[in-house]
């Protein structure tokens, strides 16, 4: 690794104010993402990417739900959430990394059916909510192509220590890029946390 080059974290489009989420809004800003951006804590770069703009959905657009199908979490959009965007979301994932084999983590909205870390709502076809457990279908394929890539989502970097440890997680994977295998537990704490 280079040590004169910044540090790239990919990072969903609408944490940097892009207008790019369902209503045609950006997330609200959020101080720590800003000084990442900005340079303030320097020797990090962040670039963009939206999933649901990535895989061709207009903005604004009707909402995606995760939905549960027989088990299977189904990125369901469109009127009356009739449309499955789910290998959409996935096939942009494989083309991001692809794309973006610098990348030493990344930042995902809390919530989002695409690219939220933990805890995402989930619906029945039926539309009645169920637990939200799910992780939105973006960032599990991420997961599933490279479990070593540190990835948080927006709301939790807010917590000081969550941060820190996503930073250092960053740090790490910047130095080691393609350690062995982390042992499944490891993978499965770290993602937990």
């Amino acid at each position: 690794m280079d040590t004169n080059q910044p540090i790239t974290i990919g990072i969903s489009a609408c944490l940097l104010g892009h207008k790019v989420r369902y209503n045609g809004e950006a997330q609200p800003r959020n101080a720590f993402l800003e000084e990442l951006a900005d340079g303030t804590l320097g020797g990090f770069k962040l670039e963009t990417a939206c999933p649901e703009v990535g895989i061709g959905l207009g903005v604004p657009r009707d909402t995606i739900r995760l939905t549960d199908c027989g088990g299977e979490d189904r990125a369901l959009g469109g009127p009356q959430h009739s449309i499955d965007h789910t290998e959409a979301l996935r096939q942009y994932a494989r083309q991001v990394l692809a794309a973006h084999p610098h990348w030493r983590g990344y930042i995902g909205v809390k919530n989002s059916p695409s690219c939220g870390h933990s805890q995402v709502r989930r619906w029945t076809p039926s539309g009645a909510s169920l637990p939200s457990t799910a992780t939105g279908i973006f960032i599990q394929e991420l997961r599933r192509l490279n479990p070593l890539l540190p990835i948080e989502e927006d709301a939790r970097l807010q917590t000081p220590t969550l941060r820190r440890a996503f930073l250092n997680q960053v740090l790490a994977y910047a130095h080691h890029p393609q350690p062995a295998p982390a042992p499944a537990k490891a993978v499965e704490r770290r993602n937990r946390q």
